[in-house]
C-alpha cells in the first residue's frame, strides 16, 4: 500500500514537473518531517521532564560504509557488462553488420509508435 502509493505519486509528479524538482521536493519534505518529529520529541521530553535523548539515535549509530572489496567486485561486473554493450552498440551504429543495424533501426522506429500510444 505505502510503496504503491509513493511510486504512484512520484510517477504522477514526474509527468508534470522535472525529475530534479521531484527529488528536491521529496528531500525537502523528508527533512522537514524529520525535523518536526525531533522538535516534537524534544518538547515532549521537556514537558514530561524526562531524558528521552535523540529520537534517531539508533539510525545515527549505524555504520553505512561500503566494504571496498564488494564495491570493487560490483564495479568490475558492471564494467564488464558495459564494455559488452558498448561493443555491441558500436557494431550497430557503425554498421558492421547491415542486418543487425536494420533490425535495431526497425525496433527504434516501432518504439516511437509505442511511445506515442502511451503519450495519449
Amino acid at each position: 500500500g505505502i510503496t504503491f502509493g509513493t511510486v504512484l505519486v512520484v510517477l504522477l509528479a514526474v509527468k508534470y514537473i522535472s525529475f530534479i524538482s521531484v527529488v528536491g521536493n521529496l528531500a525537502l519534505a523528508l527533512v522537514t518531517s524529520t525535523m518536526a518529529f525531533r522538535i516534537y520529541k524534544g518538547v515532549l521530553s521537556a514537558v514530561n521532564k524526562t531524558e528521552a535523548g535523540h529520537p534517531f539515535k539508533d539510525y545515527l549509530e549505524k555504520d553505512l560504509t561500503l566494504p571496498s572489496d564488494k564495491v570493487l567486485e560490483f564495479t568490475e561486473t558492471i564494467v564488464a557488462h558495459l564494455n559488452k554493450y558498448l561493443l555491441r552498440l558500436k557494431k550497430i551504429f557503425f554498421v558492421e553488420d547491415l542486418v543487425d543495424s536494420l533490425k535495431f533501426a526497425f525496433c527504434m522506429y516501432l518504439s516511437t509508435y509505442i511511445g506515442a500510444i502511451f503519450n495519449i
